[in-house]
């Protein structure tokens, strides 16, 4: 293996195919809402970012709440089968 300076031939050809590839632009599609809230309203990146990270937020509170009761019930569910067991 090749150090620097001296760069080997397959170190800088593997360089610059990278390069290439992170130059090709990407399909970036973005919701019309981010449109319509920031770009179109003029708001700020840093609006956008409180906004995202805000609704982030919101959306792992969401999914622990959820995350919870599914234990709550799984919880209940071996209890109820402990109960039956023991009825039999």
């Amino acid at each position: 293996m090749c150090s620097p300076p001296i760069w080997c031939s397959s170190q800088l050809t593997d360089l610059v195919e990278q390069m290439q590839r992170a130059a090709y632009p990407a399909d970036l599609r973005l919701p019309m809402r981010l449109v319509e809230e920031f770009v179109d309203a003029g708001r700020s990146p840093d609006d956008f970012t409180a906004a995202f990270t805000q609704r982030l937020r919101e959306t792992e509170a969401g999914g622990k709440g959820k995350r919870s009761a599914i234990a709550n019930l799984c919880s209940r569910a071996r209890e109820l089968a402990k109960e039956q067991d023991g009825l039999r």
